[in-house]
């Protein structure tokens, strides 16, 4: 994973972070991603989103997969 594949919301200097993973339904672009990013980001908090593989796999492929097994989700 790299820089580019993440998305920021809100400011890095922010007292607070988090780090934000979509669930197995809808990528980390999807509208409640969206929604609930900008929301904290609005309350100063430094929010970063990013995709499991497997969802970048289905956004490539155009068609939903299952979610990888834990040992890969953590790699």
């Amino acid at each position: 994973m790299t820089d580019s594949d993440l998305i920021y919301d809100g400011l890095a200097n922010a007292p607070v972070a988090i780090i934000l993973a979509h669930g197995a339904g809808k990528g980390m672009d999807s509208p409640f991603m969206q929604y609930f990013a900008e929301s904290l980001a609005a309350n100063d908090i430094c929010v970063i989103r990013f995709e499991f593989a497997y969802m970048d796999r289905a956004r490539q492929r155009g068609k939903r997969l299952p979610p990888d097994r834990m040992p890969v989700l953590l790699e």
